[in-house]
């Protein structure tokens, strides 16, 4: 079975989480569910959605655009390297997204760092660096 490119040019230009995740049919995203511990480096090319809880790293394989998106209750401590991040759960650790949009839910905690191009938050509690960087190779901070 093959995917469809994805396209996340509406989402971009809208900054709307329901676009973004529904580009991609949820059927091809990898799954940690709920009760589910997940401790190593997970690397997806379709997308990872969250709802139990992960130690270490989630990324989106390079000329990815694979979204990582965090379920209320879940938690993951570590880093997340994706083009599009949505963070509904506990977050401790490091968000490298210099692509896409990231954005933070009102049931969300987040600790530690964010580094983004376009950010939206809806009340989250963020303990957070938040460090806004450019589209270029990279993500290089302005």
């Amino acid at each position: 079975m093959t995917s469809e490119p994805l396209t996340w040019d509406v989402a971009l230009q809208e900054h709307d989480l329901t676009s973004i995740l529904t580009t991609v049919s949820e059927k091809h995203f990898s799954r940690i569910g709920g009760g589910m511990t997940f401790e190593g480096a997970f690397f997806t090319a379709t997308g990872c959605d969250v709802a139990g809880s992960v130690k270490g790293h989630i990324s989106a394989l390079p000329a990815s655009t694979a979204p990582v998106r965090t379920h209320p209750g879940s938690s993951v401590c570590g880093e997340i390297h994706s083009p599009h991040v949505a963070l509904y759960g506990q977050f401790d650790g490091l968000v490298h997204n210099p692509v896409g949009v990231t954005i933070v839910g009102a049931s969300a905690t987040v600790k530690g760092v964010i580094r983004y191009r376009i950010l939206r938050s809806d009340g989250a509690l963020l303990d957070t660096n938040l460090i806004k960087v450019d589209n270029a190779p990279g993500g290089a901070a302005p």
